[in-house]
This record gives structure tokens, C-alpha cells and sequence, in this order.
């Protein structure tokens, strides 16, 4: 689906947003790892991830990921892969490695986007501990959220949590 859009000249720029109110995206399914069998089948799933990834990273088109909830693992990657990130700014939204807490290193390149957009410091304990951080405590990390949309700006249908607006940025991001 991402080749077809990419390649679409209709599509002029990609959104990743979640349809869940709570869950930007939580990660991988760690069954997909032990469902292999051997060395190779776990370096294959790797390099497609990584994979995909780079080419997310070397669309031409701009690719934004809009994050609202918990933005982890394999989902943490791949807003890292993309050219901007915007975050609601709520308790629910929070960014981390875990599959570190596993014995597991981010597979997708995670260990290589990180550290260049917040710095090697802030990095290393989400990288190594897979603690998780909220967009409230990433003020001076704008170079990697670029936008926090505040919660009194989102839109709220009654008795329910905050939505990312439909219209995340005007004209360019």
C-alpha cells in the first residue's frame, strides 16, 4: 500500500494517524518473532522492517506521522522514519522503546533515528531502559516532535477523550 501511494502522483503527502483514540501505533506482535523458526526467518523479518522503514524515511513526499496514545516500539519507529511528527499533548501520549525490557533492541532502525533528533543523552535511556516519555516532557526535543497540539485544541465529542483534528497543519508542514 505505501509503494502504491508513493508512487500515485494524485498523492501529494502521507498521513500515518490511528483510528484508535488511545493508540497511535503499540508496536509489533512479539509472536511474530517467536513464530519463527530459524535465524534466517528473524534476519528476514528484520530487514523488511528496516526496509520499509528507509523507504519511508526516503519518500520524496513528505510523510507526517500524527500521534495520539501510546507510540511504541515498532510504532516509535516508524514515526521516526517519518519526515515530520506532530503529538497530542494528553496523558495517553507516550513514546518508548520497550521491547528493550525483552532482551530485544529496536529492529528498524530505531537505534539510528533516535539519538540524531534528540541526542545521544536523552536517547540512550529510552534506547536501554525502554522508558517511555510524554510529549508534556519533550519541550526542548523540538527537532523531534515537531508540532504538540494542545489538548484544548482537539476536537471533543461529548463525554469522550480529545481527537487530533482532521486538519493536523495548513499548507506546508
Amino acid at each position: 500500500a505505501f509503494e502504491e501511494l508513493r508512487d500515485n502522483p494524485e498523492v501529494k503527502s502521507m498521513v500515518f494517524i490511528s483510528g484508535k483514540p488511545d493508540c497511535f501505533i503499540a508496536g509489533a506482535d512479539i509472536k511474530m518473532l517467536s513464530a519463527c523458526e530459524t535465524k534466517e526467518e528473524i534476519m528476514e523479518l528484520s530487514a523488511g522492517g528496516q526496509e520499509f522503514m528507509q523507504q519511508m524515511a526516503d519518500c520524496k513526499k513528505p510523510v507526517v506521522a500524527a500521534i495520539s496514545g501510546s507510540c511504541m516500539g515498532g510504532g516509535l519507529e516508524i514515526a521516526l522514519a517519518c519526515h515530520y511528527r506532530v503529538a497530542l499533548d494528553t496523558k495517553k501520549t507516550s513514546l518508548a522503546l520497550p521491547e528493550v525490557m525483552l532482551g530485544l533492541l529496536p529492529g528498524s532502525g530505531g537505534t539510528q533515528r533516535l539519538p540524531p533528533l534528540i541526542g545521544l543523552p536523552n536517547a540512550l535511556p529510552m534506547m536501554l531502559t525502554g522508558a517511555g516519555r510524554m510529549p508534556s516532557k519533550l519541550r526542548s526535543w523540538d527537532s523531534w516532535i515537531g508540532h504538540q497540539i494542545p489538548r484544548t485544541r482537539c476536537k471533543r465529542a461529548k463525554n469522550s477523550e480529545p481527537r487530533l483534528p482532521r486538519k493536523v497543519c495548513s499548507g506546508r508542514c
